[in-house]
């Protein structure tokens, strides 16, 4: 069983590290390159899913060591405010933007919301 959660942890933050990478090298200069109006999404894909991917990684560092991640939500929230503090750090070179964070506060949302029904779905079972 722990075999089988180490490897899905680990394919979940393959696949997430996999999007975002192919989001920056691909998407984001093709949007730009062609001047096409996304919203933005190109500016702020890698903070949408940094929360989820930073999350992946340390379930999967824990999960090899045969630990088990005690209290979730606190590295989510552990994990939100490094990203924005790291997005604070650059007002200095101009590379802070807002929606930086607020992709940065869904993407922990959005994580928060699967661990939620996760583990709603494995105790009603």
């Amino acid at each position: 069983m722990k075999n089988k959660r180490f490897f899905g942890s680990l394919g979940m933050f393959v696949f997430l590290f996999s999007i975002s990478y192919m989001g920056s090298i691909i998407y984001r200069p093709y949007i730009y390159h062609k001047h096409i109006n996304d919203c933005h999404l190109a500016d702020f894909f890698p903070n949408l899913l940094s929360v989820p991917i930073g999350y992946s990684f340390i379930n999967t560092i824990l999960l090899y060591f045969k630990k088990e991640i005690e209290l979730p939500y606190k590295k989510i929230i552990s994990a939100t405010v490094g990203v924005i503090l790291y997005e604070f750090l650059q007002l200095s070179t101009g590379g802070f933007d807002l929606l930086d964070i607020a992709a940065t506060i869904i993407g922990a949302g959005s994580t928060s919301l699967f661990l939620y029904l996760k583990n709603t779905f494995k105790h009603a079972s």
